[in-house]
């Protein structure tokens, strides 16, 4: 009943899930119904209606494959968290299956309210980076990349293991050169780092961070290794190899804070701001390696904050800020920059005896690129952000008059 003579995604659920093994078919038709929404990306969703009796097993019972065990478990699930994990889902455009996956393997259904929608949207926001970062990914192997689209499209069915799977797979296919012409080996190097990261970032939206440190961990060492062999032979590595493996730093960082881990958060930080500074000191012409060690110094400065130790986040915020001034004077137009500098200023009001001045500074910049028609809108929730820190230090906009 589908194109060309093909089953339509509903008929093509129903052969593919009626017959799992010890499932009723009353129960059987909603993970039909979930199957359709989840291959059609929401643009078809059957309705289902039942008047059997009695439980009527079409097949005995046996083992499931994973996309059977995630689908019988998720048509078990309550309906408060079923509309919680839309909500999140829909609020991100993403599948459901990857959020039913996440609760099912962290034990999220026995858990609150609260800390499902903290995790599940800290488990939606690495489902985006992830996607984001794996388009535009490429290799010079087509066999890698078949296997990352394998893996993508397993994780969006809620196949973690799968996807899984076919990261190692990848891995293993630029592992085996181990040796060989200097740029091959360079790509081959780039390419593992890159399939290692995107294991990661699978794994830190499946909430299994643990496993998603060891693979940023070996995704970074990766990164590493290229841009060695890069200096050794002289050969270029491309940028974006090397921001992706800023990224893996900043990312490592950034679960290290989820995990309460303050000093691995702040190692990793230091690395980055390390990296960040050889680019920075080899190319001070170059805008973007400049504004790269400005917010790798603005991580820094947060790592240190959350230790307690504000004279060291001080003199991290404040190197960063004066960066950013230098970035925003001399490409007055790049709005980022400028953005940038309202960073600098609201965290320099967090470690300074002097809040109302830096936030005051924070609110200025704000106002003059709305005033200019510049500030995005995804950016003018700032101002209201800046008033109210403003007013928890007692300022008042007619008292400043």
């Amino acid at each position: 009943d589908g194109p060309a003579g093909a089953n339509s995604p509903f008929a093509a659920a129903l052969v593919r899930l009626i017959g799992t093994a010890g499932v009723d078919i009353r129960s059987a038709l909603t993970p039909v119904q979930q199957d359709v929404y989840d291959r059609t990306r929401g643009a078809q969703l059957p309705y289902l209606e039942s008047g059997l009796p009695a439980l009527f097993f079409a097949a005995p019972s046996g083992t499931l494959s994973e996309r059977e065990a995630l689908l019988a478990a998720m048509a078990g699930l309550p309906d408060d968290l079923r509309g919680q994990i839309e909500r999140i889902a829909a609020a991100r455009a993403m599948p459901l299956a990857p959020l039913y996956a996440a609760v099912l393997s962290a034990g999220l259904n026995r858990a609150g309210w609260e800390e499902r929608e903290r995790r599940l949207a800290e488990a939606g926001d690495a489902w985006v980076q992830h996607h984001d970062r794996l388009r535009g990914l490429e290799s010079f192997d087509s066999r890698v990349m078949a296997l990352r689209a394998e893996a993508a499209e397993a994780f969006d069915l809620g196949e973690t293991n799968r996807a899984l799977a076919a990261y190692d797979r990848a891995i293993a296919l630029d592992g085996a050169v181990a040796q060989g012409a200097a740029a091959v080996l360079l790509g081959r190097r780039v390419s593992e780092a890159d399939s290692r990261a995107l294991k990661a970032g699978t794994l830190r939206a499946a909430l299994a961070y643990p496993e998603a440190l060891a693979e940023y961990a070996g995704a970074v060492d990766l990164y590493a290794r290229a841009e060695e062999v890069a200096a050794a032979e002289r050969l270029p590595m491309d940028r974006p190899a090397r921001v992706r493996f800023a990224i893996a730093l900043r990312d490592m960082g950034y679960l290290h804070v989820t995990t309460g881990n303050s000093a691995a958060a702040l190692a990793a930080f230091t690395r980055l701001e390390t990296v960040a500074r050889a680019r920075a000191a080899a190319a001070p012409e170059d805008a973007g390696w400049q504004r790269d060690l400005s917010v790798s110094l603005e991580r820094v400065g947060d790592a240190r904050r959350a230790q307690g130790g504000l004279p060291g986040a001080l003199a991290a915020y404040g190197e960063g800020l004066g960066i950013g001034l230098r970035l925003a004077r001399d490409f007055p137009s790049v709005v980022e920059f400028c953005l940038g500098v309202v960073v600098s200023q609201f965290k320099m009001a967090q470690v300074t005896g002097e809040p109302v001045r830096w936030l005051m500074g924070a609110l200025g910049n704000l106002g003059r690129l709305k005033a200019e028609g510049v500030l995005p809108p995804d950016r003018e929730g700032w101002i209201g952000i800046v008033r109210a820190e403003l007013a928890r230090h007692g300022w008042h906009p007619l008292a400043a008059r």
